[in-house]
């Protein structure tokens, strides 16, 4: 079964270090799926790094942001890419979407990856500044 999900961060220009500033940001929290919490397992200590979580998990992945490792031109298992211009404006109507037309239309841009894989979008102020980075992404299979 696959999870789509979704992050809105400040922007910043270098995608890479948003996927990492983020990944850590989710793991610290422990926002991600950790199924050796069930209830009926005996307790264990918690992953000590996010390469541990993904261990735990295995190809299931952890229904996050931690199962994306790096921003690419190119769409792959594992990461992120852009949302073209033309895939912009099929969704959105614009290729400067703003925070009202990502709210309005969230989960639209998963159909358009596989699981393992995440979109990266700039979200735009009404003046059309850069503002948000919208990151969706799906995993699980």
């Amino acid at each position: 079964m696959s999870t789509a999900w979704r992050y809105v961060i400040p922007h910043q220009p270098d995608y890479q270090a948003a996927i990492d500033q983020l990944r850590a940001d989710t793991f610290a929290r422990g926002a991600y799926l950790q199924p050796w919490t069930r209830r009926g397992l005996p307790p264990v200590p918690p992953p000590a790094t996010i390469e541990e979580a993904l261990a735990r998990c295995g190809p299931a992945g952890t229904h996050s942001i931690l199962d994306i490792v790096a921003f690419s031109l190119i769409p792959g298992p594992g990461l992120a890419c852009l949302v073209s211009p033309a895939e912009r404006l099929r969704v959105y109507g614009t290729t400067t979407p703003t925070r009202e037309d990502v709210r309005d239309h969230r989960f639209a841009l998963v159909h358009t990856i596989e699981p393992g894989q995440a979109v990266i979008l700039t979200v735009c102020s009404p003046q059309g500044a850069p503002d948000r980075l919208y990151i969706e992404g799906l995993t699980g299979g």
